[in-house]
């Protein structure tokens, strides 16, 4: 599926999303990514107002953070001078950002959608990657450059995009040992 963010055009054509810069609900102020969750809600990642908001398939504001004051939007709690890289949605509804900070360090935030508040579940910090997506089982996969050292052992003078793959370490109380229904 593919959805389109719209730029300021004239009046009398529909709304769509991201239609006018701004901070009210509707508005996107500009655009760094977007993700579709699993009702099929648009969420959309905003550089500008650090937030992500919600639109429907109409592009209408959609009341996906109903724990938030508006629920049309998850303000995010935003180091000075992020850069927002990705967004990515799994399965049950947690929201994966991928920022950078002023000082180029990167890091992964994780926000559960119907937590009241701003603050991320869960931060892991140089997470040096460009963009992510998030698999079933909550795995993160993230494009990323990385020196791969060539067969002798030395580091060639260039880097190589490669693709890493982020393993969540699941609570205490639901890891099982390999003997099925057994507790560590």
């Amino acid at each position: 599926m593919h959805v389109r963010l719209l730029e300021a055009e004239g009046a009398g054509r529909g709304r769509g999303v991201g239609r006018v810069c701004g901070r009210a609900s509707s508005s996107v102020h500009p655009p760094a990514a977007m993700a579709i969750a699993p009702d099929g809600a648009i969420l959309v990642l905003e550089q500008g107002n650090n937030r992500i908001q919600a639109f429907d398939l109409g592009g209408n504001p959609a009341p996906f953070f109903k724990q938030q004051p508006d629920p049309h939007f998850l303000e995010l709690d935003a180091t000075s001078g992020a850069t927002y890289l990705d967004l990515a949605v799994e399965f049950t509804g947690y929201i994966y950002v991928l920022s950078k900070d002023a000082g180029n360090a990167h890091r992964l935030d994780i926000y559960h959608p119907t937590k009241n508040g701003t603050g991320p579940i869960c931060t892991t910090m140089n997470v040096n990657a460009a963009k992510l997506t998030v698999d079933f089982w909550r795995r993160a996969y993230m494009l990323n450059y990385e020196v791969l050292k060539i067969p002798g052992g030395g580091i060639p003078a260039f880097t190589e995009p490669s693709v890493s793959l982020w393993l969540p370490t699941p609570p205490a109380a639901v890891r099982r040992s390999p003997i099925r229904g057994v507790q560590r």
